[in-house]
């Protein structure tokens, strides 16, 4: 078996890379994800949109042509293991997040507004919702670079499931 080393960034004097083979994955920083192994088998998630500076990931949802994995959906059918290991509890993490955060600055908003504050507090937590709100944008682009077993392209419906 040869395993190549692959570096792709380097931050603060460390090199985040990850080792892929034909017939295993092995994850050294955390920053590719093990789901890219269920579409194509190897981790080269960083030549296909998938980093952690855009949050973009390769997961099945995204070459299946949509980013929302259902546990009751046609992919996991119902099996909670098999949803974890396609990414759905990354998407599902990520858009209940979303709106945890919306309602905490909603929250912080109705708190300055009764001590007669100005919605600095409230207003500084718009950042991560745009954060969050680009995630799920760039998700959708960053599926148009993975390699997919249904040849997933620009002209396919973001929620063809719908």
């Amino acid at each position: 078996m040869v395993r190549k080393e692959v570096a792709y960034l380097r931050v603060g004097g460390k090199w985040l890379r990850s080792w892929s083979s034909s017939s295993a994955h092995t994850m050294a920083t955390g920053t590719t994800f093990v789901t890219s192994w269920y579409t194509h088998g190897l981790a080269s998630s960083y030549l296909e949109g998938c980093n952690f500076l855009t949050a973009s990931v390769s997961t099945p949802a995204n070459s299946l042509a949509h980013t929302l994995l259902l546990l009751w959906g046609p992919e996991a059918q119902g099996d909670f293991t098999r949803w974890c290991q396609l990414g759905g509890l990354w998407t599902f993490v990520a858009l209940h997040g979303a709106f945890a955060l919306i309602g905490f600055m909603l929250r912080q908003f109705e708190l300055a507004r009764s001590v007669q504050l100005r919605p600095y507090n409230a207003i500084s937590f718009s950042g991560p919702i745009v954060v969050f709100a680009f995630v799920f944008l760039s998700n959708l682009v960053g599926r148009c670079f993975a390699p997919s077993p249904t040849g997933t392209e620009w002209g396919t419906p973001a929620y063809s499931f719908l």
